[in-house]
């Protein structure tokens, strides 16, 4: 049950990342679309380290076994922030308009 719910996840974690880095940075609607599918792989991110520690718990194993699974996504979460960071020196912070907008178009095509 775990281990299929944590494989979809992370697939679902890495096409987020792929669609992030794809729209080329040339206007301000695209910098807005990247920085908003970033926070939308962080969001998956955080839900897939959460069904890893439910399945830890549930299953009573020990924690030595996932300190490695743990070690991992503490790093995707850094170097996830870390490209954010980078993005906003490089093309300054998104504007709150456009990501409202984005955000609302996003959900209503996942809704």
């Amino acid at each position: 049950m775990y281990a299929e719910k944590i494989f979809n996840m992370t697939l679902d974690y890495l096409s987020s990342v792929v669609e992030a880095n794809d729209p080329k940075v040339q206007t301000i609607e695209l910098r807005n679309r990247r920085y908003t599918l970033q926070q939308i792989a962080l969001g998956k991110l955080s839900a897939l380290d959460t069904i890893i520690n439910a399945a830890r718990d549930d299953l009573n194993l020990p924690y030595d076994e996932f300190d490695e699974i743990e070690d991992r996504i503490d790093e995707c979460q850094r170097l996830l922030n870390a490209w954010v960071r980078s993005d906003e020196l490089r093309y300054g912070p998104p504007t709150e308009a456009e990501l409202l907008k984005k955000i609302a178009e996003m959900q209503l095509k996942d809704g």
